[in-house]
């Protein structure tokens, strides 16, 4: 391995220091998960259902470890981030990360990467879509998790309306309901 392979690797473990910001600005999380938590829960999920659904299962879960990879460059956007600058703006931006936390890569894996990282963002294929789901309910888990251990469940209440009716997958919807059921 070269030097640059090293510090794409030293990039990657940033991630576990950069908390997820909706927990801190919206909810008061004193010690808030971080990205690269709550990309390995997405991974193992996605790892789950892939396999009880006949799925891709290794296509959902490199889409699940590289879906937010390029905040390491540009941090955690939450809701209010992405509407202070507009979601274009905020498209744009990580884009340009993708490109530059990929960079120091072989070109046949950085390739790769680029494109699954890309594909998430753009959502257009079905492996994109579901992922998507598994952040949003992932989410949701953790949200559950804050309750469970005294946080406000009303400041908390928006991350539970934001993924209300936008879980389409049958399995995810079921794990939402049940979570929804037993947070009353």
């Amino acid at each position: 391995m070269n030097d640059k392979f090293v510090d794409f690797t030293e990039n990657v473990s940033k991630l576990k220091l950069i908390a997820r910001k909706g927990w801190v600005s919206q909810v008061g999380v004193e010690k808030p998960e971080s990205v690269a938590d709550h990309s390995f829960a997405c991974a193992v999920l996605a790892m789950c259902l892939g396999d009880l659904k006949g799925l891709d299962t290794e296509k959902l879960i490199r889409l699940a470890l590289l879906h937010d990879l390029h905040e390491v460059l540009i941090g955690d956007y939450d809701y209010f981030d992405k509407q202070r600058i507009g979601l274009e703006q905020a498209k744009k931006n990580q884009e340009q990360a993708i490109g530059e936390v990929f960079h120091k890569l072989p070109p046949n894996i950085r390739e790769k990467y680029v494109s699954l990282a890309k594909e998430y963002l753009c959502q257009e294929t079905p492996e994109a879509k579901l992922v998507k789901q598994i952040d949003k309910l992932e989410m949701i888990m953790q949200a559950f998790q804050y309750e469970k251990a005294g946080y406000d469940k009303v400041k908390l209440q928006s991350f539970w309306d934001s993924v209300e009716g936008n879980l389409t997958e049958p399995n995810l919807k079921a794990i939402f309901e049940l979570l929804k059921e037993e947070r009353k």
